[in-house]
């Protein structure tokens, strides 16, 4: 399964009336998000995180780049990784889910930092740097 097909799922979530279904929107659209990220940078020859620290290492990976798009990308990452949050773990009321604009919101975050991760991704020589300075700092 890839990522993105979590993000068909967060979409779908948004759709519904109720809480729950936005909560959840959120979740799967950090989560396919985070997945897609965490798979491409594998295929740059990176490893696997362990799932302890997967989040933690993905978004540092993200941010050790000069790269600006990059750093977009992690901020973009971080905010959806900050409304997950939200949704998993705050179950009191929370404002953010009182309506679907918040997970809707995150969708299309998902989906812009998908497409500026996947531009950098197309283009060999920016991917290449990219990595040369990821690996100088996460060996």
């Amino acid at each position: 399964m890839q990522g993105r097909e979590l993000l068909t799922v967060a979409g779908d979530a948004c759709g519904r009336a109720s809480e729950a279904n936005w909560r959840t929107a959120a979740n799967r659209a950090y989560y396919g998000t985070m997945l897609e990220i965490r798979d491409a940078f594998t295929r740059w020859g990176l490893s696997v995180p362990p799932p302890a620290v997967v989040h933690t290492l993905v978004l540092q990976r993200l941010f050790t780049s000069k790269d600006g798009d990059m750093k977009l990308v992690g901020r973009m990452l971080d905010d959806l990784r900050r409304l997950r949050r939200l949704a998993d773990y705050e179950t009191g009321v929370v404002w953010q889910f009182a309506s679907n604009a918040e997970a809707l919101g995150a969708v299309r975050r998902a989906e812009k930092a998908l497409a500026l991760f996947d531009a950098i991704d197309a283009d060999a020589s920016r991917r290449s740097t990219i990595l040369a300075e990821i690996q100088a700092v996460h060996a």
